[in-house]
């Protein structure tokens, strides 16, 4: 059987010569067929790794953020609870106790506060961040000065702040100048330690350690107030999740039900069901033109099966089989696919080398084409696929003939 096919696609090929013109509009049509899918698939595969490297430069994976349920589900409408339990920082200072070391944790009370430098009388609107040590789950990029440690929690007395709430403050002053100032919130002094790099529309922010916190909030606090903890790897996020619902469960008996978890993997699941959703409608839409190439491919063979009337009758009376000249038909039409997948996958891979720098220069983002071995051997399939469907008719329709009434045939 393996020779039959062999011998087969070297007489397609051995026909394709004497039929230049005829193999080439067919291949052409697959040719373009097959480049769209390549250039769509690595553009969507592209922006999907754009999108997975965005949400991991903002977010970790290793982190769990455990928080009270402050809404309830009135039909389609969320509506605020009257009352829910919540986390205070004593909360925060029991985990930290039964936890292993290994297991990093953050709280952080967010209150707009208005500032200023203790020698300026020029007020600046900013969020202060009450928070614990250390202040965010992901290294800070310092461009000034030093982070925020542990035993601050104790003396409570500085602060970390961004650029923009630097520049706020400096005027026309340089950024380094306000190292070592302190700036009064809500009556209570910090000395600025550290700036902490600007991202992109952040506003004005502060960091101050939550010791400094009036107690007297926790009594009257309405707002939920949630804990992050990161664990040392994503696979020991589970077995964290279950420690920290035991200890949920001593804390808050009854009410493990009224705490929520959430998970930063579910965000790139998210982004994973979107892209799988578009790359499927893109691949719909853009794959018609593939099936217009395969019905190029069926108008030559069904041609060529005309022309070709006589040598047919010939080889069926000769004693060929109604299955080898279906064999030969559909080694054709299969071999002008795959040729025309070749070419198309060359002509893809070109195209969107030359327009990644056109989206890169319009939307100034690192963003690059990913071409991938199961989008290539997708696309392969497809073709292969197109060649035998499209290929089918033709071939029947060849074996079909009466070798007597082909040979009369000129």
């Amino acid at each position: 059987m393996l020779k039959t096919i062999l011998v087969s696609i070297q007489e397609a090929l051995s026909h394709f010569r004497s039929n230049v013109f005829h193999t080439l509009l067919s291949v052409l049509g697959v040719v373009i067929g097959v480049a769209a899918l390549v250039g769509i698939l690595s553009m969507i595969d592209g922006l999907e790794k754009y999108a997975h490297d965005q949400i991991s430069q903002t977010t970790s994976l290793e982190v769990l953020t455990v928080g009270p349920i402050a809404y309830k589900k009135v039909g389609e409408i969320r509506v605020a609870k009257d009352s829910f339990p919540n986390f205070e920082y004593k909360h925060y200072q029991f985990f930290r106790e039964q936890l292993e070391e290994d297991i990093m944790m953050m709280m952080s009370v967010r209150k707009n506060q208005v500032a200023q430098l203790e020698e300026d009388t020029a007020e600046v609107g900013v969020i202060v961040n009450y928070t614990t040590i250390p202040y965010t789950l992901k290294p800070p990029k310092l461009v000034f000065g030093e982070n925020l440690e542990e035993k601050d929690l104790a003396t409570a007395n500085k602060a970390v702040i961004n650029e923009a709430f630097a520049k706020s403050l400096a005027k026309e002053q340089k950024l380094e100048s306000i190292i070592g100032k302190s700036i009064k919130v809500n009556d209570q002094s910090f000395q600025v330690i550290g700036i902490d790099e600007e991202r992109e529309g952040e506003p004005p922010l502060a960091w101050i350690p939550m010791s400094s916190l009036d107690s007297s909030y926790w009594q009257t606090n309405k707002s939920a107030v949630p804990l992050s903890f990161k664990a040392p790897s994503v696979e020991q996020i589970d077995a964290m999740q279950d420690t920290i619902k035991a200890h949920l469960a001593h804390l808050f008996p009854g009410k493990v039900d009224e705490f929520q978890f959430a998970k930063d993997e579910g965000r790139l699941a998210q982004v994973d069901q979107g892209f799988l959703v578009f790359r499927l409608i893109m691949g719909f839409i853009v794959g018609i033109s593939v099936l217009v190439g395969g019905i190029g491919v069926m108008n030559v063979l069904l041609i060529s099966v005309t022309e070709r009337t006589s040598e047919i009758g010939l080889r069926k009376a000769m004693g060929a089989k109604k299955r080898d000249i279906i064999v030969q038909f559909l080694a054709e039409s299969t071999t002008i696919s795959l040729i025309g997948c070749f070419f198309g996958i060359v002509v893809g891979v070109l195209g969107t080398f030359a327009f990644v720098p056109v989206v890169k220069a319009f939307t100034k983002a690192p963003f690059q084409a990913a071409f991938t071995a199961n989008t290539m051997m997708v696309i392969s399939l497809v073709a292969l696929i197109i060649g035998i469907v499209f290929g089918t008719y033709p071939a029947i329709r060849a074996s079909r003939l009466d070798p007597v009434e082909a040979i009369r045939r000129e």
